[in-house]
């Protein structure tokens, strides 16, 4: 029984979790989990442990993680992202000074409230239990570190950003914040992840191509630890 993790591309369209069962069901194997969820939206590097390999989530569910992010300016949605019902849209127009200085804003250490439709559980059930039904509920800001926000392009009202974040950072929600600082919302339209730790997108595998030979063992992983 092979044990260790997968580099997994994930596309667009589907769940981690239902990523996660294809390769179950592609390898033919009964325990594996995934490190890190990606939403249906995005794409790019998800870590999966595969049999004994689950262990290692302790190591690497806290490393940090790499995206480029495409941002639409001046549309709201209720997910934060182009999978969602529009709320809100603006006529304004935003300089590229003042995308700048909204870009510094959300940078270092900072507090951070979740989207309303994510998986994170308030009293026993997931917030996006919450918002299906149309129950508004308190969401509690979240410390989180954004380490680098890089201005790849800027063409109202499209931006293109690449990130570095900690754990448990939403980039929804940094689409959200920069929305509203700069006075006409905004949402994610184009998501990868493209790092997570040690990890890189360059080396993970399509859904279509997977095999056994995929699997990274643990030599592979820690080489000088063992």
């Amino acid at each position: 029984m092979t044990s260790g993790i997968l580099l997994l591309n994930k596309p667009s369209g589907i769940s981690s979790n239902q990523a996660l069962q294809k390769v179950k069901k592609i390898l033919n194997i009964k325990k594996a989990g995934h490190f890190g969820t990606l939403d249906p939206l995005a794409q790019g590097l998800l870590i999966l442990g595969i049999n004994y390999g689950t262990k290692l989530s302790a190591f690497l569910l806290n490393e940090d993680k790499e995206y480029e992010a495409t941002i639409h300016l001046g549309i709201t949605t209720d997910t934060d992202d182009s999978d969602g019902k529009i709320i809100s849209s603006s006529n304004k127009t935003v300089s590229n000074f003042a995308v700048v200085e909204a870009l510094k804003q959300i940078m270092g250490i900072q507090y951070q409230v979740p989207p309303r439709f994510s998986a994170i559980k308030v009293e026993g059930k997931k917030l996006y239990e919450y918002a299906r039904k149309g129950q508004e509920i308190v969401i509690k800001a979240l410390e989180v570190n954004i380490k680098k926000c890089e201005l790849v392009k800027f063409e109202f009202p499209i931006l293109e950003l690449k990130l570095k974040v900690s754990k448990g950072t939403y980039i929804r929600s940094i689409a959200r914040d920069l929305g509203e600082s700069l006075g006409i919302g905004a949402h994610i339209t184009n998501l990868t992840r493209t790092r997570q730790g040690i990890f890189d997108l360059q080396d993970a595998v399509n859904l279509e191509k997977i095999s056994q030979y995929n699997i990274l063992e643990l030599d592979q992983i820690f080489p000088n630890c063992l």
